[in-house]
């Protein structure tokens, strides 16, 4: 019987991998220019925090373990909940405004499609202390600067900005009431999912009246009053190319309370690339003292095929610099002594490992990638081993003290 890996889930092998690690060092970097500290949880949670403000949708995606004893757990689906248990943790002793980044794997049960699987890494940011819409303007540069250190310009993505209290204000305008805003919200997060005739299908529940009153309102273009300050400052940045208002943001996650975004590839291939935004009542709701925050996140399944579609991404595995071949059996403790050394000086270093005859093991270093085979023969003993550069054939003698 041949075992597979679970449905929704991948394998990393080492080609995959270094592309990957490239990918989460731009991230890292950019978010640490920025002041953002990296933090971790743990794997699971409680399963009443899990579920506390997440939206029915959310908690029928929660991986739930076997219930032991009182313990009830589930596994994280995504990084804000449990960061803001930590904030609330720490909240008194610690300066705010507080930026926080994580790259973490994250589990949501719900069927595998192309850009959604069961078990994602997750990059995201959480900025807690700061109601001020520099706050806003600062992670949405952040997530900007994310993508372009990938490759990414401003003819690949648009980020799309709204905020809920614009969309609930205009609901209550309107006359929906409270009991349907919730349902509402869901219904407009979706709308780029489906198709115009079961978006007007889904929204009936309003009442013919209400249901124009909205799609027209989902038609204009004019930016809110109380959205031109972070649109001012992007702009002060030279970012206002890359963002647009879009009264059809409207986030699928119960927990959002203000300025929202979701960042979209222009030819609309995609499901959203990230999204985030402000959930001012989140700290107060899990115990801890009012405290605004905002953020965002980005799964690593949809941007690798994005970035695979725009050629910038290229499954390779990390070149060797150097090959140690000892001729015979005799050389093996030198060849040891001198890869060591080089390694300790902090280069790639591969040696032989099988006993291989001198030209397969220029086969395998040649196979590797390998930029140069240093072969340790008789000119040991002169402080010496011979060095062949694998690209041009070039070879040369060279002092060990030198490597």
């Amino acid at each position: 019987m041949a075992y597979k890996a679970v449905k929704g889930t991948r394998d990393f092998y080492p080609e995959i991998m270094e592309p990957r690690k490239r990918m989460f060092e731009v991230l890292r970097s950019t978010a640490e220019r920025y002041g953002f500290k990296e933090i971790d949880s743990p794997a699971v949670e409680e399963l009443k925090l899990l579920t506390a403000k997440s939206g029915d949708e959310i908690k029928s995606q929660i991986f739930v373990m076997e219930k032991r004893s009182n313990e009830e757990i589930g596994l994280r689906f995504d990084l804000t909940v449990p960061a803001t248990r930590m904030f609330i943790d720490k909240q008194k002793a610690i300066t705010k405004p507080v930026k926080w980044y994580y790259i973490a794997p994250m589990w949501r049960y719900e069927q595998p499609q192309k850009g959604r699987l069961r078990e994602f890494y997750q990059f995201g940011v959480e900025l807690f202390g700061s109601d001020k819409v520099q706050a806003d303007a600062e992670v949405i540069s952040l997530a900007i600067d994310n993508l372009v250190g990938l490759g990414l310009k401003e003819k690949d993505f648009v980020i799309k900005i709204n905020s809920r209290e614009c969309l609930e204000s205009f609901f209550k305008k309107i006359g929906i009431k409270d009991k349907d805003i919730d349902s509402a919200l869901r219904v407009i997060d979706k709308k780029a999912k489906i198709s115009p005739e079961e978006f007007e299908k889904e929204l009936e529940f309003l009442g013919k009246s209400k249901k124009d009153e909205l799609l027209d309102y989902l038609e204009s273009n004019k930016i809110p009053e109380e959205l031109n300050e972070v649109f001012d400052l992007l702009k002060a940045m030279g970012k206002e190319k890359y963002v647009e208002y879009s009264p059809e943001i409207a986030r699928g996650l119960a927990y959002y309370t203000g300025i929202v975004f979701e960042c979209s590839d222009r030819s609309g291939k995609y499901r959203a690339i990230l999204g985030g935004g402000r959930y001012d009542k989140m700290v107060e709701q899990f115990g801890g003292q009012p405290c605004p925050a905002t953020g965002f996140a980005m799964g690593d399944v949809v941007i690798e095929l994005f970035l695979k579609d725009k050629g910038l991404w290229k499954d390779e595995n990390e070149k060797i610099e150097y090959y140690v071949a000892p001729v015979s059996k005799e050389y093996v403790p030198k060849a040891f002594e001198i890869a060591n050394n080089m390694r300790e000086k902090g280069k790639k270093v591969e040696i032989d490992l099988m006993d291989k005859k001198l030209g397969k093991q220029f086969n395998y270093a040649d196979g590797i990638g390998a930029q140069k085979v240093i072969v340790v023969g008789d000119e040991t003993k002169s402080g010496k081993v011979k060095m062949k550069e694998m690209k041009t054939g070039k070879e040369s003698e060279i002092l060990i003290s030198k490597l």
